[in-house]
């Protein structure tokens, strides 16, 4: 039992986004971000063995959690316990890391809706980095924000979001300015371009090209393109 909040649970599993390495269906090693189950404490747990009291649940429920992948991560379902049996210690998920009834947690239907529109994982959180901010995946409001993003993005077709994913990352890696490049390919290629998979296309193969020049070089033919006829 939690000494400090009596009615709350001692433990929570959560979910940490890290950098893992694994093998893929070819036998090939490699190295991708996964969601890993991970079992915290709201209490010192060190500070408490040294004070030498233990404490215990009341023993209503034994907990019950399949936890076969980093990648799925129902909620712990409870179940009574057997007439007689020991108390045991309640591990269930915190609750500000789970949804409303019926509700899906925001980093699993991230990653849901990142593979229902077909983006390369590494490169969407890259993007996210660059649209909200360095370690979002760390911040259950940021991770919420993700999803709202990728509703928006999703109104264009898979086909046109994954361009615009690869073309938003691209030109941000090359240190330009993402509303001065907007400006460009709306000078160049015309209203409604981002929702238009060919013309997508064609600008994500000039920035492509741009990448084979200095950044002072793709700054001169942003300018030129945006300067006064």
């Amino acid at each position: 039992m939690n000494p400090h909040k009596p009615d709350s649970p001692v433990f929570y599993i959560t979910k940490v986004l890290e950098q893992r390495t694994y093998f893929d269906e070819h036998g090939k090693k490699q190295t991708g971000h996964q969601w890993v189950p991970k079992l915290q404490a709201d209490i010192d747990i060190g500070q408490l063995l040294q004070s030498g009291r233990t404490h215990a649940l009341p023993a209503p429920s034994t907990p019950v959690a399949w936890l076969a992948s980093p990648k799925g991560m129902p909620n712990a379902a409870l179940l009574s316990a057997a007439p007689g049996a020991e108390p045991t210690h309640e591990v269930v998920e915190h609750p500000e890391r789970q949804g409303g009834a019926g509700q899906v947690d925001p980093s699993d239907k991230l990653e849901q809706m990142i593979e229902a529109m077909g983006l390369d994982q590494d490169q969407a959180f890259r993007y996210f980095d660059i649209k909200i901010v360095e370690g979002w995946e760390n911040d259950p409001a940021n991770l919420v924000t993700a999803v709202q993003m990728l509703d928006v993005l999703s109104r264009v077709g898979s086909a046109c979001a994954v361009r615009l994913v690869a073309i938003t990352v691209k030109v941000a890696d090359m240190g330009i300015d993402l509303t001065q490049f907007n400006k460009y390919a709306f000078a160049k290629h015309g209203k409604g371009y981002t929702s238009k998979s060919d013309v997508l296309a064609a600008i994500e193969k000039e920035v492509d090209e741009m990448g084979a020049q200095s950044r002072e070089q793709v700054l001169a033919i942003i300018a030129d393109t945006l300067a006064p006829a």
